[in-house]
C-alpha cells in the first residue's frame, strides 16, 4: 500500500496533528506500507516565505508531487481543511486516486472576516472531494460533519505511552499544576490565570505550584507578564518545549494538567499526559468528555467559568488521595482506548477500502458508514 500523507504544518513540531501525522506515518510503515510525506517542511524553500505565500506554494507543491509520482497511489490522506487539502483532493481526483480526510479541530468562535470565510470554503470543498471523512471526536462529527461520517480517536507517541504510569507520591512540596499549549484567550489561559491569582490569596497557598510550557501571542505577551510578576516564584515558565523526552519528563513531574479551552477537537496533549498520569482538569466542550469522565479520570467544567474551575483546582489540591485514584484511572483510560497501531489499523482499513472501491467502481463510500 502506498499513501499520500499530507498537513499544512511541519511534522517535527510538538504539537497535535504533526504529532498524529508522524505516529501515522510511524505505524503504516512498521506494517509495510510506503507513506510519503506532504508537509511545509518537506519543500525547503517555503521556510523562507510569510504564511500567505507559504500556505499558497505548498498547495501548488503538493498538488504537482501528487500528480507527477510515477507509482500509484493507494490513497490521499489530507488533514484539515485547508488550501493544500483542497488541492490533495484535487489532484487525487484527476489521478484517480480516492481521498481521505481526517478533521481535527472546530471552527475558530466568533471568527469573522476573510480568514474566516476562507476556512468555511476549505471545509465545504473537502467535504465534497473526500471520498470518506474521518473527525477526532463524535463531538466534531455531530458539529461539522455527516451522520455517517467516521470517527478516529488519536494516539499519543510511543514517547508517552511506552512511559510507566506514575506511581510516585504528591511531593510534599504541594500539587504541580501544568499548563501546555498556546497561552492565549481562546485556550482559556487568562482564565487560569484568574483563578492561580484567587488560589495565590487563599489558604491553599503554599500547597501549589503552576508549571507553564507554551508561549503567547506578541499581542498577548505583556499581559502575561505583568500576571507573573503578580504571581512571583509560584510560577515556573519554561517556554516552548521542542523534545518529547523534556515534554514526558513535564507530564511526569506534574499533577494537574488544566486546559481551560473555548474550542479543540481531542486535544492530543490531554492524552499525552493521562497517558503517564497526569490529572486533566478541562473544560466539558467538544472531544473531550469523550475523553475525560467527571469523578473518575479528571475534572470538568463549563468553558469561562472561573468559579467551577476554582473549585475544580480545590478540590484536585486538597484531596491528594482522590487526585492519586484519579491519576491511576486516567492513565488507564488512555492505554486502554489509545494506541497508535490501533488507530493506523484502522486507517489502513479505509486506505483498503477505497483502494478497492476504485478497483471495483463502487462510489459514495463517504455514504456507506
Amino acid at each position: 500500500m502506498r499513501v499520500a500523507l499530507c498537513a499544512p504544518y511541519d511534522v517535527d513540531l510538538i504539537a497535535g496533528v504533526s504529532e498524529f501525522v508522524r505516529e501515522l506515518r510511524r505505524a503504516l510503515q512498521a506494517a509495510g506500507d510506503s507513506v510519503e510525506v506532504f508537509t511545509p517542511d518537506m519543500f525547503e524553500e517555503l521556510s523562507r516565505m510569510p504564511n500567505g505565500f507559504r500556505n499558497a506554494l505548498l498547495s501548488v507543491r503538493t498538488f504537482v508531487a501528487i500528480l507527477r509520482s510515477p507509482a500509484p497511489w493507494s490513497a490521499v490522506h489530507v488533514n484539515q481543511p485547508h488550501a493544500q487539502a483542497v488541492a490533495a483532493l484535487l489532484a487525487a481526483r484527476i489521478r484517480g486516486v480516492n481521498g481521505v480526510a481526517t478533521i481535527h479541530s472546530p471552527f475558530p468562535p466568533g471568527r469573522s472576516g476573510l480568514h474566516a470565510l476562507m476556512q468555511r470554503i476549505h471545509h465545504r470543498l473537502v467535504m465534497r472531494l473526500a471520498d470518506v471523512v474521518v473527525f477526532v471526536a463524535a463531538a466534531l462529527r455531530r458539529d461539522l460533519g455527516r451522520p455517517d461520517d467516521r470517527v478516529i480517536y488519536i494516539a499519543p507517541s510511543e514517547w508517552y505511552l511506552s512511559a510507566a504510569p506514575r506511581t510516585r507520591p504528591l511531593d510534599p512540596g504541594g500539587v504541580t499544576i501544568l499548563f501546555v499549549g498556546r497561552q492565549t484567550r481562546s485556550k482559556g489561559f487568562f482564565d487560569l490565570m484568574d483563578v492561580i491569582e484567587t488560589l495565590s490569596a487563599g489558604p491553599l497557598r503554599d500547597r501549589f505550584r503552576l508549571r507553564l510550557v507554551g508561549q503567547s501571542t506578541p499581542e498577548e505577551t505583556a499581559e502575561k507578564e505583568a500576571r507573573l510578576r503578580r504571581l512571583g516564584n509560584r510560577v515556573e515558565d519554561t517556554g516552548p518545549v521542542k523534545e518529547h523526552a523534556q515534554l514526558l519528563s513535564v507530564y511526569q513531574s506534574s499533577d494537574v494538567i488544566v486546559l481551560p479551552s473555548y474550542r479543540e477537537g481531542l486535544p492530543l496533549v490531554l492524552v499525552e499526559a493521562m497517558a503517564v498520569g497526569c490529572v486533566p482538569v478541562a473544560t466539558a466542550i467538544d472531544g473531550i468528555p469523550e475523553l475525560v469522565a467527571p469523578g473518575v479520570s479528571g475534572w470538568l467544567v463549563p468553558p469561562g467559568d472561573r468559579a467551577a474551575l476554582l473549585a475544580a483546582l480545590e478540590s484536585a489540591i486538597g484531596r491528594p488521595e482522590e487526585l492519586g485514584r484519579r491519576s491511576v484511572r486516567a492513565a488507564e483510560t488512555v492505554r486502554a482506548r489509545f494506541r497508535s497501531e490501533r488507530t493506523a489499523d484502522r486507517y489502513r482499513s479505509l486506505y483498503a477500502r477505497v483502494e478497492g472501491s476504485l478497483r471495483s467502481g463502487e462510489t459514495g463510500l463517504a455514504e456507506q458508514g
